[in-house]
């Protein structure tokens, strides 16, 4: 398995203050989501590239300070903005009822991010799914579907 992989496993695992507002239920959900998308990815189901960012220093340093997921110790688990794409999609999925929706909109919501269909503010792209920071997601923190 690689470090990365362990890495976000061991973030699922995290039981800090995200993980219980988030909830068992929706934890689970993000982590079975999470998982397809990277078998996806793997599979090359869903478009990547070598170089995203296209070589852009400056846009590479913004996505290290502010997008990339770090672990506890603050070190980048992330290295790619399709990975914070796959985070993302994964984590807003959860709110759809079952688990064929979640997957098929986190499908959805990956390429939509990826083509630049839908772009995310800075919080959004931050925060969303990070288990192991409570982050603010503009106006509204973590809600807990019901």
């Amino acid at each position: 398995m690689s470090d990365k992989k362990e890495q976000i496993n061991k973030m699922f695992k995290h039981q800090g203050k995200a993980a219980k507002l988030i909830g068992i239920q929706r934890l689970k959900a993000y982590e079975t989501t999470y998982n397809h998308l990277t078998d996806m990815q793997d599979q090359n189901k869903l478009p990547m590239m070598d170089d995203y960012l296209f070589g852009n220093e400056l846009a590479r340093t913004i996505y290290k300070k502010k997008y990339y997921l770090k672990n506890l110790e603050n070190e980048l688990i992330e290295d790619s903005p399709e990975d914070v794409f796959k985070r993302l999609a994964s984590f807003l999925a959860t709110v759809e009822g079952g688990k064929i929706n979640q997957k098929a909109w986190a499908e959805k919501f990956y390429n939509e991010l990826y083509e630049g269909k839908f772009v995310s503010g800075g919080r959004v792209l931050a925060g969303s799914g990070d288990i192991y920071r409570i982050k603010k997601l503009g106006d509204v923190a973590f809600n807990p579907v019901h």
